[in-house]
């Protein structure tokens, strides 16, 4: 990932465990007014959260792996 595409994450699919059940979301946003960017989380659930780079590799490695356990968007 690069400092300087922060952007083109914006609308990817991601995935997380949470208490040990797979929870899937949409980047929704991008905050880049701050070094480094942080990137905003909606979940299927309503949940939220902010992602920093690190976590977002996380999230979509994740998904790469059980995206296609993503009944709702099957579409990537």
């Amino acid at each position: 990932m690069t400092q300087s595409e922060p952007y083109s994450f914006v609308g990817r699919r991601v995935s997380k465990y949470f208490d040990g059940e797979c929870f899937f979301g949409k980047i929704t946003k991008c905050d880049d007014t701050k070094r480094p960017p942080f990137w905003h989380v909606v979940y299927d659930d309503g949940d939220e959260e902010d992602f920093s780079s690190r976590d977002l590799i996380k999230a979509l490695e994740h998904y790469e792996k059980h995206g296609k356990d993503d009944t709702k968007h099957l579409t990537r």
